[in-house]
């Protein structure tokens, strides 16, 4: 969640953007051969007033467009986790930003199913 801390920071998007090229960068050059998932960031809600949630999507589509042209898995966690305002489901934080209990359940289903780990994929697919 580096954007967001980013963006939650005052940073912008750009300095955001720009830090997970560094990350990647770095990941190509020291870790070439490994298997890399990239997630989006996920939305805030109103409740969370430090941060734009304009900005999200357009990051997203940056780390959605770095991911294509590195070769990583690119998960798409925003969607899912926002409502048809663009925003974080009420649900699932009980302040705009940090995910409760179902947040988490939520997201480890997500990304298990991108996962080998049929262990992980089996016990997502148990989950309530």
């Amino acid at each position: 969640m580096i954007g967001i801390n980013d963006l939650n920071r005052k940073f912008g998007p750009e300095v955001a953007r720009s830090n997970y090229i560094k990350l990647f960068d770095l990941i190509d050059k020291n870790m070439p051969d490994s298997e890399i998932y990239i997630q989006s960031v996920l939305p805030v809600n109103e409740d969370w007033k430090l941060i734009d949630n304009t900005h999200i999507p357009a990051l997203n589509a940056a780390l959605k467009g770095h991911a294509g042209q590195r070769g990583y898995t690119f998960i798409d966690l925003h969607s899912v986790f926002s409502g048809s305002n663009g925003q974080l489901l009420r649900h699932l934080s009980n302040d705009g930003i940090h995910l409760l209990g179902s947040g988490y359940e939520l997201w480890r289903k997500e990304i298990a199913s991108y996962l080998n780990d049929e262990h992980m994929v089996s016990q997502a697919r148990e989950a309530p």
